[in-house]
């Protein structure tokens, strides 16, 4: 890992709740405000390098954008407030003047979404030996991957589905054996991302905040429900790698 900034301020939990005249931020509000980020992230990370912002990547839970740092091909992905887009579109999190306040907190908070999964992915990429994207950095609240080119595991899923059961069975036990050398599992534990656990997901998609948007409003990618494959880029040949860069 290049560079690792570490927020100084200690973490506060927050509950948000939808309130019936709160007007939620709009698509075009969150897709600037990080686009903004994602570009003053580069330049504090890389000064005087040439940063040139490039498509958005479909992700229903992150904003993410391919970037070029002095024509170094790059994944580049911000949490608002470690929810979904979904979520923060509805307005579970206020309106955008209580989102874009609470989010310069929470960014200057230790512990944050994005920089545990930079902390996991180092680890996941150095003991463990996993083939996982590299982080190029993280600053702002916002982390940098490099691109890795190949095929997603929904992609090869999709190509050869009799082989369902060995390309899962050759993800598991490669993550088993890195999970399994010396000190790496108490590592990984402790950047640990509660938000993407089975019970933290399904507790969120159940509690009424998070219904299917009009497609009108639906966030960049995504399907109302459906998920859709991740796109190519942040993969590993032949099989999906571990912590990808577009969720």
């Amino acid at each position: 890992m290049e560079k690792l900034r570490t927020p100084a301020r200690p973490a506060t939990g927050h509950l948000f709740r939808t309130a019936e005249d709160v007007v939620p931020p709009s698509q075009e509000e969150v897709f600037a405000y990080a686009a903004g980020q994602v570009e003053q992230a580069a330049r504090g990370l890389w000064p005087g390098a040439e940063v040139r912002l490039g498509p958005a990547v479909p992700s229903v839970t992150s904003y993410v954008r391919r970037v070029e740092v002095d024509g170094r091909p790059l994944y580049a992905k911000l949490s608002v407030l470690g929810v979904s887009l979904v979520s923060l579109l509805r307005g579970s999190c206020g309106d955008w003047v209580t989102v874009r306040d609470a989010q310069a907190a929470y960014v200057a908070s230790p512990g944050s979404l994005l920089e545990r999964e930079a902390r996991q992915l180092a680890v996941l990429a150095g003991p463990a030996a996993l083939r996982v994207p590299t982080v190029a950095g993280y600053e702002g609240g916002v982390l940098f991957t490099e691109s890795v080119h190949g095929s997603t595991l929904a992609e090869l899923l999709v190509r050869a589905p009799h082989r369902t059961t060995w390309l899962l069975e050759e993800v598991t036990g490669e993550m088993a054996v890195g999970l399994r050398r010396r000190g790496v599992a108490a590592r990984v534990g402790r950047s640990e991302i509660r938000e993407r656990s089975i019970t933290g997901t399904f507790l969120r998609k159940f509690n009424g905040l998070s219904a299917v948007l009009p497609a009108a409003d639906r966030p960049h990618g995504d399907t109302g429900g459906r998920r859709r494959a991740p796109a190519p880029g942040p993969a590993h040949d032949g099989l999906a790698r571990a912590g990808g860069g577009v969720r």
